[in-house]
């Protein structure tokens, strides 16, 4: 598979960093809220990690349903879907599947990496198209049908298995580990992290 490169597009959709929000004082005022409508599912903190990817799932889904049915899909708003599902994917790849590896977890985490690839396959195409382009739209659509049946899997199959696996406690450290993470990816504009993912699946083995 081939994907363009997007310093040469120029009617790609650009990658821009994000403009974190400061923590809320106890004391002082409250900072202004977040701009964009994916930020409420990361600023959870000390969350139960399931609860969290949950959380994340109906964002996402809300948002790309918004995405399908725009008459025109703004830039700024596909980025920040995009941003969204590569931090999910990312805090899933690289926190919640090594830490809840099991015998009886592994085969469903095995194939949810390759329905990941999938999806960052899709997404670096449409990351190199306009959102005008023709083929822009028939992508979206596979990008959230292809999206909701992998969280329909995950919450049908493995979140259940999770939870014999982890108890509380453990859920809410490692939903601080995911969060942790997801808080860092906010300065890397993350959707660019897809265009070296498209060769393989990602492995099973902890990320420092």
């Amino acid at each position: 598979m081939q994907v363009r490169d997007l310093r040469r597009d120029p009617r790609a959709v650009d990658c821009v960093p994000l403009h974190r929000p400061h923590n809320r004082s106890h004391t002082g005022p409250a900072p202004p809220r977040p701009h964009g409508p994916w930020r409420s599912a990361l600023v959870t903190l000390h969350m139960d990690a399931i609860d969290l990817l949950e959380s994340q799932h109906r964002q996402l889904e809300k948002q790309f349903s918004a995405l399908k049915k725009a008459d025109a899909v703004r830039p700024e708003d596909f980025k920040a879907a995009s941003d969204l599902l590569v931090t999910h994917i990312t805090i899933e790849e690289q926190r919640f599947y090594p830490a809840v590896q099991a015998g009886r977890t592994e085969d469903i985490l095995l194939e949810s990496l390759e329905e990941h690839l999938s999806l960052k396959r899709v997404l670096a195409d449409m990351l190199a198209l306009a959102s005008d382009d023709p083929q822009f739209g028939p992508k979206l659509h596979v990008l959230a049908e292809q999206l909701e049946h992998h969280h329909k899997e995950e919450e049908d199959h493995l979140f259940p298995k999770v939870k014999k696996v982890l108890d509380t406690k453990a859920r809410e450290k490692l939903g601080a580990d995911m969060q942790a993470l997801a808080d860092e990816l906010e300065h890397r504009a993350p959707r660019k992290l897809v265009l070296d993912q498209t060769e393989t699946a990602a492995t099973l083995e902890p990320k420092a």
